[in-house]
């Protein structure tokens, strides 16, 4: 911006002194005012530069001072015009460093709420495998877990957990009906909270030890989560999640990349 300045300044000042030579150079009236000083200054010998370049100087001073008394007008406007042409493009200077100075601020404000805003992940968590003996249904309790550096609030999810076989996984549309909701809650920074989802209704027995060996058929458990962060910003999250057990018992899952995904 400043070279901007310096730039438009010595174009108003290289300007005004063309204006005034051309209209010295090219004006009869000019030449004429020249002439009639110089032959005044030769004429009068007590004047300091009585002849030769010194005269010629003199009555050029003179003479140009004369001009711009007469034309003072034309030579203000021409100024004139030239400082709004100025005025006008520091305007635009001026406002479109405003507006990169905003973007900036903008961009900075973004990017340091990306960096600390909270984020929320579903990890595969434990499960339970069906014992009518014990009452217990096939269930898997996903774990939310917060990534970020500052709180979620006001968290909602709804869950969902059911066995499907195979062949139909990938046609299959994950749905979410909002039974189970957990409102006006936090979640700090680095901590986790476990979620529960149980399949609705008992297997048949005979079905019990291929499901938790996922062989054909598997215990699938998602859901939709929706949290707002530290800066007021809401955020969602959908999980889907494959739940099988090893052999040495462990609970072991995949996720599934159809309902899978968050902002």
């Amino acid at each position: 911006m400043l070279r901007q300045m310096g730039f438009f300044i010595l174009t108003l000042v290289v300007l005004v002194a063309a204006f005034v030579f051309l209209e010295n150079s090219f004006s009869p009236r000019f030449q004429q005012c020249v002439s009639q000083h110089s032959q005044n200054d030769s004429a009068n010998p007590a004047e300091k530069f009585p002849s030769g370049l010194g005269a010629e100087l003199t009555a050029y001073v003179q003479c140009t001072g004369d001009f711009i008394d007469a034309n003072d007008g034309a030579i203000t406007a021409l100024a004139t015009a030239i400082i709004a042409a100025f005025t006008f493009t520091l305007w635009r200077a001026t406002s479109e460093q405003s507006r990169l100075t905003r973007t900036a601020i903008s961009d900075a404000r973004e990017s340091n709420k990306r960096e600390l805003r909270a984020y929320i992940s579903v990890v595969v968590g434990g499960a339970d495998y069906q014992d009518r003996e014990t009452n217990f249904k096939f269930a898997g309790y996903p774990i939310l877990k917060n990534n970020g550096r500052t709180p979620a609030y006001n968290i909602k999810y709804w869950s969902k957990a059911e066995i499907i076989p195979d062949a139909l996984i990938e046609n299959y549309q994950f749905q979410i009906t909002p039974t189970q909701e957990l409102s006006q809650a936090s979640i700090g920074p680095g901590e986790d909270r476990i979620l529960t989802c149980i399949v609705p209704e008992f297997v048949n027995y005979a079905e019990v030890s291929d499901i938790k060996i996922g062989k054909g058929k598997a215990l699938w458990v998602w859901g939709r989560l929706h949290y707002e962060d530290a800066f007021g910003d809401p955020h969602y999250v959908n999980f889907s999640q494959r739940i099988r057990w090893l052999s040495n018992g462990q609970v072991f899952g995949t996720y599934g990349p159809r309902f899978s995904d968050s902002d």
